[in-house]
This record gives structure tokens, sequence and C-alpha cells, in this order.
């Protein structure tokens, strides 16, 4: 398939991971890709060739996302589609957790993805381009977890902000959709304790974690004109965990949360 030829497409957290599988699929498929991350993405692009570029960028500064824009508009002219990929994380009860550790979980998670969303939908509208933008939450957007209520709460601002999307920049043919991964085989989730694994499998239908390149498929559905008559969509891929019912996050990480969530 080459549904992003001749496209030009701006990815972050593309280091490793899902964003690293969504960047090496769209090579694969044509496009150019800036890949980004907050240490640059010098390895990928190295390895993927010609129309993969690398950039440093934190999207916890509006200023680094203005500049990742504008490095894209000189490089290649323009944005076709950009999948924020990045998000932040944080670990604690609401009785337990300080407005710190919300603040940083929103930082970057929720007002990261949103400066994103905002200055490519504006290059977008100013180039003339009907885009897609693709953000990615978690399958806790839509099912909280004991100690991850930061982190859940952010990720359902991200889900409402693909709807509000829906709203405001439909009339400009953008179209902003939301992918929430389950469990998915990433570096920092491939080192779980194996007894932790096997709690985590017991909930998961298909039993076994996804791999990055099955959820970076479902993103690029979402970014390509297959999808587009989807406008502020949610798509969980999950292994159907999310229909299985959701277990206390005690049960998954046993005596690990014990001190941290009392």
């Amino acid at each position: 398939m080459n549904r992003y030829e001749g496209k030009v497409a701006v990815v972050t957290a593309s280091a490793a991971g899902i964003g690293r599988a969504i960047v090496e699929r769209l090579i694969a498929e044509g496009a150019t890709v800036l890949a980004t991350s907050r240490n640059g993405a010098d390895a990928l692009a190295e390895e993927l060739g010609a129309r993969c570029h690398s950039l440093k960028v934190d999207i916890s500064s509006e200023e680094q996302i203005i500049n990742m824009i504008d490095v894209a508009k000189e490089r290649f002219g323009k944005i076709d589609v950009a999948f924020n990929v990045a998000n932040g994380a944080s670990l604690g009860t609401i009785l337990g957790s300080t407005a710190e550790q919300w603040r940083v979980a929103f930082d970057v998670s929720v007002i990261g993805t949103f400066n994103c969303v905002r200055h490519e939908a504006r290059h977008m509208i100013e180039n003339g381009v009907k885009g897609a933008i693709v953000n990615v939450a978690s399958l806790n957007a839509e099912t909280p977890a004991r100690g991850l209520s930061a982190y859940s709460c952010a990720k359902a601002a991200i889900v409402m902000l693909a709807k509000a999307c829906s709203i405001e920049m439909a009339e400009y043919g953008i179209r902003v959709n939301t992918l929430s991964p389950g469990l998915t085989r990433t570096p920092v989730n491939s080192e779980i304790p194996e007894a932790m694994e096997k709690a985590f499998m017991d909930r998961i239908p298909v039993g076994r974690q996804a791999t990055p390149n099955e959820q970076a498929e479902a993103a690029l559905f979402l970014g390509s004109d297959q999808s587009s008559y989807m406008y502020g969509h949610n798509l969980v891929v999950d292994g159907g965990w999310s229909n299985s019912g959701y277990p206390d996050t005690r049960l998954w990480f046993g005596p690990f949360l014990d001190d941290k969530l009392g």
C-alpha cells in the first residue's frame, strides 16, 4: 500500500515504541517524515534513509512545537498529516498524589497535545491543506484504574480534544481523531516483571500485548483517506481488554504499589 505517497508527516515521540513504528510504516508507504523526540531521532533517520528527518522537540515547550512546524514547512513546504504520540504519565491515587504531579501529566499530555494540534491545524489552514491529525491517548481515557487517576484524566482530555476539533475544524477539511492503545510491547513495557505481565495477560482476551506495529497500522488508517468520514473518533486497540472488566491496579502490580498507593 502507498497511502502516503508524496505526503509529508510529522511524528512526535518517534525514537522508540509506537512513535517509531508509525515512522517506519509511513516511510514504507511513501511519506516524507519529520521524526521528532526530546532527544531527536538521529539513529532512526539514518536507518530509514533520505525521506526520514530528525528533530529534537519537547512538546511541553510551545516554542519548540512552533519551530517543528517551521522546520517542516521550510524543508518540505507543507504538513499533510501529524501524529502526536508524546505524552506524560504520573502514578498515584487522587488522595495520595499532589497538584504538581497532575500538573506535570497535564502539561505534556494535554497542553502539549493541544499546542501541537492548534499549530499543526493553523499551518494546514494557512496552506490550504485538508489534512489529518492523529493524537495518541490510552484505553485509560475511557476506563480509569486505581493509581492512574492523573494519567486517565489527561488521556480523557485528549479524546475530548479531538471531539471538539471535529466541530471546529471540519469546515476546513481537517480531521482530528484519537488512537487509544491497550498494553503494547514498547521498550518500557518489555521490562515489566514476569508476574506483573501474567496479571496483565489474564485480563486481555487475546492473551498477549499488542506490537507497536499493530498500533501503527491503526494510526495510519486514521491518518489516511481510508478514514475520510471519521471526525473526532476514538479508536481503541486493546485486544478486547476494555470489554472484559477492568481490574483494580493493585491486582496488577501487587506489593510494588503498596507504598505508593497506601
